[in-house]
């Protein structure tokens, strides 16, 4: 993951946008209460021009602090929302490849595969079937094995997908005559 990466469990980010952003509100709503409630009004300085200045001037800090903090409100509950939604995105992107890989799987499993039906075609050509032939009767009159492709009406190994298991990786067998 590089380093400017964020990187948090869906179910985590479930619960920050849904419960967070109302301790969020909860606490501004809480903050404005308490700066209306103990900040004096303008009518608390008195009479006195220079107090009954300073009093409006007063009024209008209060009045910016209050909107300062409501924007805030509303900047968390972006935040919030921004947060439940990617929640939402990542979940939806990991159940598409979720989704895919298991058809992917599902394909593999049942087949045919391409390669099987490449294959059968291939083998089911006079050319083939004539080296098929060629390769039967030099097994016959040696008594070695049978070492081509499949034989003509072969069944296709499906050993990679009887036991619903991911195949194992091909080549770990030994064998004196490979090339490395």
């Amino acid at each position: 993951m590089a380093e400017d990466e964020i990187n948090y469990p869906t179910e985590h980010m479930r619960t920050v946008g849904k419960n967070a952003h109302k301790d969020w509100g909860d606490d501004t709503d809480a903050v404005r209460a308490t700066l209306n409630q103990a900040m004096a009004a303008k009518d608390s300085f008195g009479s006195i021009p220079a107090l009954a200045q300073y009093g409006s001037v007063f009024e209008q800090v209060k009045e910016v602090c209050l909107q300062a903090i409501a924007g805030a409100k509303t900047d968390l509950q972006s935040v919030a929302d921004g947060i439940t939604n990617s929640a939402k995105n990542t979940q939806d992107q990991d159940d598409a490849a979720e989704a895919a890989l298991a058809g992917t799987w599902q394909n593999w499993q049942q087949g045919p595969l391409e390669s099987e039906s490449r294959r059968d075609e291939a083998a089911a050509t006079p050319e083939a079937q004539a080296a098929a032939a060629v390769t039967d009767q030099a097994e016959a009159e040696t008594g070695l094995p049978h070492s081509g492709g499949p034989a003509a009406g072969a069944e296709p190994n499906t050993d990679t997908r009887d036991d619903g298991a991911m195949p194992a990786e091909a080549g770990t067998g030994t064998d004196e005559n490979a090339v490395p």
